[in-house]
């Protein structure tokens, strides 16, 4: 039976990774919200940003995750799988490339995208939001 793990791909991937140098908006997303899945929602102190409301993680940022494939590519996003280092929980992280989202409809689409995963956290069928940060 064919393994059920996707492909390798052999090319360089970092090359277009958000770095600390470079803008760029970065979605955690968990894979499962079960029993098996530590919750570290004690350890994120999270804090409200005063734009929207929306609560932010502290604390976690691209150095946080070790980067393993790309799984995805879109328009102005990439998907990568990664893992968290502290606890070594597997993740998909959406990198959003700010440079790539000119319009405001490209911009309403992520705040709608990010809104989708935020209240998605609360359901156990759908994946949702662990985490949030952007690179400077």
């Amino acid at each position: 039976m064919p393994s059920q793990e996707p492909p390798v791909d052999d090319k360089n991937e970092d090359a277009d990774l958000p770095s600390e140098e470079t803008d760029g908006i970065a979605y955690i997303s968990s894979s499962r919200k079960h029993d098996s899945i530590k919750d570290d929602s004690e350890d994120l102190k999270p804090v409200i940003d005063g734009m929207d409301g929306i609560k932010i993680s502290q604390g976690l940022g691209l150095q946080d995750f070790d980067l393993i494939r790309v799984i995805g590519r879109g328009s102005y996003a990439k998907v990568l799988l990664v893992r968290l280092k502290k606890n070594d929980q597997i993740y998909a992280m959406k990198v959003v490339k700010k440079e790539l989202v000119h319009d405001d409809e490209d911009i309403d689409w992520v705040q709608t995208e990010k809104h989708v995963f935020e209240q998605a956290s609360s359901n156990p069928f759908l994946v949702g939001l662990h985490s949030c940060f952007q690179t400077t």
